[in-house]
């Protein structure tokens, strides 16, 4: 019988996360759920400060995936809707309310106006784990450090690549999203293209340009002999949310 989700779980990227307990009752104050509009606003939008929670355009999907911290290939089951359907979120706390506060209260928002219903189960999974390489890592002009994210972000517009930068969590994101483009199918490691996870423990912000010679490329071969980071293929348990039940929200 899967455990219900009332604890902390343990998940493969190394960090606990907090999933709700049933004495949490911490819950903003004022809250509005609707479906968008049909403007299209491209990845939707989001704002939050210690006294509002405002997305725009936000599949219930990614609304859980931002409440519990996870990436998505953590997340499965559900009806398609929730990852088709979009919601426009604005929510007040009573007062001024930490990031972690926050994600309680749109946890328990989740549950009161979707219905939402989930469960943690382990699950084996190929994935790429990234690690730096012997000799690694290799910087220079194409991978090095920089003090904010506004760096990494100005740098991308040198042109000394495909850009791939900012935190090595987002470089993972950007890799895997790659890959994807290049193989659908995802070739030689199955379908759907592993995930990438990353455990080199740079921290920090980096702009990071991956030079391509053709536009069906090694991605990981490449990422090795450019970056000195090697992308280890393995198969591994993963802790996996489960959606058991949604339902489209009630009115306001």
């Amino acid at each position: 019988m899967p455990a219900v989700l009332s604890c902390t779980l343990s998940l493969l990227l190394g960090t606990t996360i907090l999933l709700g307990q049933p004495t949490d009752d911490v819950h903003f104050q004022v809250a509005s759920v609707k479906p968008s509009g049909t403007e299209i606003t491209r990845g939707g939008q989001g704002f939050m400060n210690p006294g509002l929670f405002s997305v725009r355009h936000r599949p219930l999907k990614a609304l859980i995936l931002m409440a519990y911290g996870i990436s998505d290939f953590q997340l499965s089951g559900g009806p398609a809707w929730i990852a088709e359907d979009r919601f426009d979120v604005d929510a007040r706390p009573a007062t001024a309310a930490s990031k972690e506060q926050m994600m309680v209260m749109l946890r328990n928002l989740l549950a009161d106006r979707f219905g939402l219903r989930l469960h943690q189960e382990e699950r084996p999974m190929t994935v790429f784990i990234l690690l730096v390489a012997k000799n690694g890592p290799k910087f220079g002009p194409q991978f090095h450090q920089v003090e904010e994210p506004s760096l990494a972000s100005d740098a991308a517009k040198q042109n000394l690549g495909l850009y791939l930068g900012g935190t090595m969590s987002d470089f993972v994101v950007s890799l895997r999203r790659n890959m994807q483009i290049i193989h659908p199918e995802g070739t030689a490691w199955g379908a759907p293209v592993p995930p990438v996870i990353d455990q080199t423990g740079l921290e920090g912000f980096y702009a990071i340009f991956l030079k391509l010679s053709g536009p069906f490329d090694d991605l990981p071969a490449a990422v090795e002999a450019q970056f000195g980071l090697k992308m280890d293929l393995r198969k591994q348990s993963t802790q996996m949310i489960v959606v058991d039940g949604a339902q489209r929200p009630r009115p306001n």
